[in-house]
């Protein structure tokens, strides 16, 4: 782009993603069409009850639980 990428909608809707959620750029981009997964709605008897439900969002984990990094860094913590 000659503008530097300024007016791309799906950067800025990736951009919007990573400040409210807290994931990674590439979370974000491997989010399935619908990563929503409802929770219990909110019982009537909470008090600013307005009808909103709970949510988890479903993505896939880029970081592996169990590479060499993580264990060094477990290590490093116990030393």
């Amino acid at each position: 782009m000659a503008d530097g990428g300024f007016g791309d909608e799906q950067a800025m809707r990736i951009m919007m993603l990573v400040a409210r959620l807290g994931r990674r750029v590439s979370e974000i981009r491997m989010l399935d069409r619908d990563p929503l997964l409802a929770l219990d709605r909110r019982t009537a008897t909470d008090e600013d009850d307005d009808g909103a439900f709970v949510a988890k969002l479903r993505y896939q984990q880029t970081k592996i639980e169990q590479g060499p990094a993580l264990e060094d860094q477990r290590q490093w913590i116990r030393r």
